[in-house]
């Protein structure tokens, strides 16, 4: 508004805020709003006498005369155009600084595991083999894990709030720490810190999480009932350690596959719902498939391209 309402225009001023309306439909409608709200200042009753009132406060020097009235008129001026400044520097500096659209795609191969700094403060870290896309606006900040798991540090900004999508499932937030691990017949939401709420297909209630719980959505059925976890082991992937308990062998191959530089398949598809409970480095994934074919009945085949696992009975 200073800058509309005052006489120093130049053409490269005059160009940068064409550049700023055209931008976006809020911009004009921010400073129509601005322009409305200003102009409504003028039609308040005895406005000069309050932004004058400085000046009836200044004790004046002996035997000076008060001013005449053009001399107010001229002060009352300078007020209304000094308070127009004021006006600018709250409100307008802040819409002409506003965040430009980005879009956001992240990805790391088989084996690594890399955290990435985002433009608005957060901080994503994805398990090997894992794909975020998304888009960050004025007003909204969206991501999509496409594949695989990922760690959310997500940095607060109430006017921008953040929603994930991983599958069927979507996670609202404004600023928390938490986790998504998608698998082909599962999605794992986990807040370490904060508040988050979880929606699934249309029609399902909304999941309420906050640290210390965890949800499972299994496609096709709905999520499970929220429990607590453990928030260490939870991480433990981020330093490149797997830990599992009472966990389907079908998921730990899902996992193992995205540190393997040879895929790992199930030759026997009913090994998959086989039970276990275990720990390992990502670094060790030949000694804990060595492991597993000493104590159960399986038959483990290498080749220079792939590793199959079977049962015995075949």
């Amino acid at each position: 508004m200073a800058y509309l309402l005052g006489a120093e225009h130049t053409p490269d001023k005059d160009k940068k805020l064409e550049l700023w309306l055209a931008a976006s439909p809020d911009h004009r409608r921010a400073l129509e709003g601005l322009r409305a709200g200003w102009m409504a200042i003028a039609e308040v009753e005895g406005v000069e006498d309050i932004l004058s009132a400085p000046a009836r406060i200044a004790v004046p020097r002996a035997g000076r005369p008060a001013a005449p009235s053009r001399q107010r008129r001229r002060l009352v001026a300078g007020l209304l155009a000094a308070a127009a400044c004021g006006v600018a520097l709250i409100f307008v500096a802040p819409l002409m600084q506003t965040a430009p659209s980005e879009d956001i795609y992240l990805a790391t191969a088989i084996g690594e595991i890399r955290t990435f700094d985002l433009s608005d403060g957060s901080r994503l870290t994805l398990d090997a083999g894992s794909e975020v896309k998304g888009r960050f606006t004025r007003d909204q900040r969206s991501l999509t894990l496409v594949e695989g798991n990922a760690y959310f540090d997500i940095a607060r900004a109430p006017e921008r709030p953040l929603d994930v999508r991983a599958g069927d499932v979507q996670v609202k937030v404004l600023g928390t720490q938490f986790d998504i691990r998608r698998r082909p017949a599962e999605t794992i939401i986990s807040v370490e810190e904060g508040h988050v709420a979880v929606t699934g297909v249309q029609g399902l209630p909304a999941v309420s999480l906050t640290g210390g719980l965890q949800v499972t959505y299994r496609t096709g059925k709905g999520f499970d009932a929220s429990a607590t976890f453990d928030a260490a082991r939870s991480a433990a992937w981020r330093r490149g350690q797997l830990y599992y308990v009472d966990a389907r062998l079908g998921d730990i191959i899902d996992d193992v596959n995205r540190y393997s530089a040879r895929p790992i398949t199930l030759a026997d598809q009913t090994l998959g719902d086989l039970r276990l409970t275990m720990s390992f480095s990502v670094n060790q994934i030949e000694i804990m498939l060595a492991g597993l074919d000493e104590a159960y009945p399986l038959d483990i085949n290498y080749t220079s391209s792939e590793i199959h696992i079977y049962s015995v009975s075949e």
